[in-house]
């Protein structure tokens, strides 16, 4: 078990390396110099996040949501922080899958 954990904190070190996460990590920094901007975009991705955490997709009251934060989500910053985030994710979703197709990890439940 040991060599696992020895493992996954190569891999960590290895992530935190990518120009990806380098990236995400620029793009926050820069995000949080905006106090205001940071705080007003934490408040939209908690609303956003609770109108889509149970995969039942309310798209009336997200398109509201997107209307009322519309100023928000056209600053520089938070597009580009979003831009990273959506990368970074995307490596951490690729990473996961391939682990779980290389360990034969029965997934059959999530089709269909």
């Amino acid at each position: 078990m040991e060599q696992i954990y020895n493992m996954t904190h190569r891999l960590i070190d290895s992530i935190k390396q990518s120009d990806y996460y380098r990236n995400y990590q620029e793009c926050l920094k820069a995000l949080k110099k905006k106090k205001d901007v940071y705080e007003r975009f934490n408040q939209f991705r908690r609303q956003y996040y609770v109108l889509t955490k149970d995969g039942q997709e309310n798209f009336s009251e997200i398109e509201k949501l997107q209307q009322e934060y519309h100023a928000l989500l056209v600053d520089t910053d938070v597009v580009e922080f979003m831009d990273a985030e959506d990368k970074i994710c995307a490596v951490m979703k690729d990473m996961y899958d391939t682990i779980a197709e290389g360990l034969e990890f029965d997934m059959d439940f999530m089709e269909g």
